[in-house]
Order: structure tokens, then sequence, then C-alpha cells
């Protein structure tokens, strides 16, 4: 479709929503299905003018990712910039995007904000951090 790219998958990121699913505490209903949320790789075919052959891309939110080729609409998709490899873009894109989430929409920190994480160790909170 015009709204469409179809890209090649590079790298898939594993969260705990696809964990979920595999160990059936978030059972998937419609079988067959192709696990992976969230991942980046190369377009191979696009209709519209943001996304050409070649480029570098990531997303987030778009079942399948564990698949060869992965056919995901163009608002779903981000660039990756040069400095960033793809095997990062996959692994952080959902928790980067919470974090800023949490940090600018949910409570816009200032530099009189004192905010408290719980713990560095995850995605979230070594980026929040």
């Amino acid at each position: 479709g015009t709204d469409e790219v179809l890209i090649k998958v590079s790298k898939a990121g594993v969260n705990f929503s696809d964990i979920y699913q595999r160990s059936g505490v978030n059972p998937v209903s419609n079988l067959p299905y192709v696990l992976g949320q969230e991942g980046a790789g190369i377009v191979v075919a696009s209709k519209n003018n943001v996304f050409k052959i070649g480029d570098r891309v990531a997303w987030i939110s778009s079942n399948g990712s564990y698949a060869e080729y992965i056919k995901i609409s163009d608002h779903r998709i981000v660039h990756i910039p040069e400095d960033i490899s793809e095997e990062l873009a996959a692994s952080c894109l959902m928790q980067g995007i919470t974090a800023q989430y949490l940090s600018t929409s949910t409570y816009q920190i200032n530099d009189k904000t004192i905010a408290f994480v719980h713990a560095g160790a995850g995605g979230v909170g070594s980026i929040l951090i």
C-alpha cells in the first residue's frame, strides 16, 4: 500500500511482551502468528517519499518482527541515524520511547525536578539515568 514499507529484518528486539506470549502468560489467539514487536532493517520496497530503498529503519509495535521480511505502515517507522547500529536501534527503541514519554509527556522534567529511578538495571532505568 501507499503507506506501507517492506523491510528486510536484520535485527529483532526481544521484549517482555514477546516472552509473555511465548510462555503463555499473554497467549496469542490468532494462529499462525509471528512473534516480535520491535526491530531494525533495510527498506526493500516503498511507495512513499519518506522512506527509500536502502534506508536503515527501526520500528516498534508491529507484529511479525521475528520474520525475515516485514510490511509496516510508514507512521510506525523511524530512520536510524548513521552513528547508531541496527542492533542498538532494535534493542532500545521501545525503552527509549518509554523513557522519553515518562520524562516529557507524563511529567515535564526541569532543572528543579527531583526524580527517583528505582533501578538503572533495566532498559528504561538505564536510559533515564
